[in-house]
């Protein structure tokens, strides 16, 4: 089931692609999002994570079970005929075990958790006759700009081995060798959010150090699969950061149609590419925020 799932959801994906192709428009994974826009649950009002961000537009959803609750009381709400579910996704694990060979060289079986990948279906308010957004919109008082540098700088001075270095050079980067990120500085970029959207990329990508979450365990090689995966889990991860702090990652999209041609053959290609980018993305985002998976569970 858990092959199925990520065939649907990928073909799910590479459908936004096609259709950014013909209209010009931006990769899914570009879409403005912030605390007002995010999708989520219409009775917890918890957010939607990982690949759901791509998978659901805008606003709030709701189970159909969730909504039979709220009938119970409210028997005028009703869905509008011809409305059409949503695919939610989430890992479950189950119970399993493993041979290990011990320093010794004895071996033992050793008991492990192995994800797999489950789903269910909600369905937009929109689709509600009736019904009403609960969710309380958020005033933007605060400067996204100084956000963004609180989240750098709190980042930074947790990860004191890492270093930040601006340069006057046209490359992005960063370097696990030497824990070392390397961006132009803010005047070579047109535009602000484009110079956060490269600087969270590559702070991305420094959360996959072994001291971190230990993604990058060896050398990745352009058009390989790990690769892949490395560059759509900083890419994803940008996006959410700037979503945290406010700002447009729209304005810093690529709309090329190389760039989305590329991404469309690695979707084709990986089946599993754009589920597993979204929650290593999901997990650097917590990591670089200091929010522990149990807070966000």
């Amino acid at each position: 089931m858990g092959n199925k799932v990520q065939e649907i959801i990928t073909q799910r994906i590479i459908e936004k692609l096609e259709e950014a192709i013909k209209t010009g428009q931006c990769a899914p994974w570009h879409k403005p999002w912030n605390s007002n826009t995010v999708p989520v649950n219409h009775i917890t009002q918890r957010p939607y994570r990982g690949v759901n961000l791509l998978l659901l537009d805008n606003g709030e959803y709701l189970t159909w079970s969730q909504l039979c609750d709220l009938r119970k009381h409210r028997p005028e709400l009703h869905l509008r005929e011809g409305s059409k579910s949503h695919m939610v996704v989430y890992f479950s694990f189950k119970e399993s075990t493993k041979e290990v060979t011990k320093p010794d060289g004895q071996t033992e079986q050793k008991a492990v958790k192995i994800p797999y990948l489950r789903y269910y279906r909600v369905f937009s308010i929109k689709d509600v006759e009736g019904l009403e957004p609960r969710r309380q919109q958020v005033a933007y008082e605060h400067d996204p700009i100084e956000a963004a540098e609180i989240v750098v700088r709190d980042y930074m001075e947790r990860e004191t081995s890492l270093s930040l270095r601006y340069t006057d050079e046209d490359k992005a980067c960063y370097r696990p060798s030497s824990d070392e990120v390397s961006v132009p500085s803010k005047e070579l970029y047109a535009n602000l959010a484009e110079f956060y959207s490269t600087l969270f990329h590559e702070l991305t990508h420094s959360t996959g150090h072994p001291k971190r979450l230990n993604r990058l365990r060896g050398p990745a090689f352009f058009g390989d699969s790990e690769y892949s995966k490395e560059e759509l889990c900083a890419e994803l991860g940008a996006a959410m950061l700037c979503g945290c702090c406010g700002i447009d990652n729209s304005e810093a999209a690529n709309n090329s149609v190389a760039y989305l041609q590329s991404w469309l053959s690695a979707l084709r290609n990986d089946m599993s590419l754009i589920v597993s980018a979204a929650a290593k993305a999901q997990r650097a985002t917590d990591y670089i925020l200091g929010i522990s998976h149990e807070e966000t569970a």
